[in-house]
């Protein structure tokens, strides 16, 4: 099939890596592996959805994540 279009929308806490260039064709029995990372930059509940764009039919698919707490971190400069 015909990967046409992988998107992300709502919270900037989320991002999509590995996408590779589209249009893509897929063989049959084989896959694509993307990663959708969680990094969020104050504690709650984030949200957005992906969609999925296979043969011109999109699948859209919600995604929420919670922070208890966010890490920070610092470098000292002397």
């Amino acid at each position: 099939g015909s990967l046409d279009a992988i998107q992300l929308s709502g919270s900037p806490d989320f991002q999509l890596q590995g996408v590779p260039l589209l249009p893509a064709t897929l063989a049959p029995g084989s896959e694509l592996r993307v990663t959708l990372r969680f990094n969020p930059k104050n504690a709650g509940t984030s949200t957005g959805q992906l969609e999925v764009t296979v043969d011109g039919v999109a699948n859209r698919f919600q995604v929420e994540g919670t922070a208890d707490r966010v890490q920070i971190s610092y470098e000292l400069l002397e």
